[in-house]
C-alpha cells in the first residue's frame, strides 16, 4: 500500500506542477507585449499591406493580359474568316474574267472570219499577218 500511496502522491504533485505552469503561461500571455514585439508586429502588418497592394497590381496586369490574349485570338479568327471569304470571291472573279476573255477571243475569231469571208484579200492578208506573228 505504501507503494500505491507514493505513486498517487507523485501523480498529484505532477498534476499540481502542470497546473501551475499552465497558469503562468496563460498569465504571461495576458501581460503587455514587449516593445520590440509591437514594433515587429507593426512591421509585419505594413509588409502585409504592401504585399496586398503588389498582388492587386499583379492581378490587374494578369487580367489585362488575359483580355489582350482573348482579343488577339478573336482577331486571328476574324482574319481567317475574312481571308477565306476573300479567296472565294477572288476565285469567282478570276473564273468570270477567264470566261469573259474566252468570249472576247471567240468574238474576235468570228469577226475575223466574217471579215475574211466578205473580202478574200483581207483574209489572205490576215492569215499572212498571223503567220508572221507566230
Amino acid at each position: 500500500m505504501d507503494e500505491t500511496r507514493s505513486g498517487q502522491s507523485a501523480w498529484r504533485l505532477c498534476r499540481r506542477s502542470f497546473a501551475k505552469v499552465a497558469a503562468l503561461a496563460l498569465l504571461a500571455g495576458c501581460s503587455n507585449p514587449l516593445p520590440a514585439a509591437e514594433a515587429r508586429l507593426a512591421e509585419v502588418k505594413l509588409h502585409g499591406r504592401e504585399m496586398d497592394v503588389a498582388l492587386d497590381l499583379l492581378e490587374e496586369r494578369l487580367l489585362g493580359s488575359q483580355a489582350n490574349v482573348e482579343l488577339w485570338q478573336e482577331m486571328a479568327q476574324r482574319h481567317q474568316n475574312v481571308s477565306a471569304l476573300a479567296c472565294e470571291n477572288t476565285d469567282a472573279h478570276l473564273q468570270g474574267m477567264f470566261k469573259n476573255l474566252e468570249r472576247q477571243d471567240e468574238k474576235a475569231r468570228l469577226k475575223r472570219r466574217q471579215v475574211a469571208s466578205a473580202n478574200p484579200a483581207v483574209g489572205r492578208a490576215s492569215s499572212a499577218w498571223s503567220k508572221r506573228r507566230n
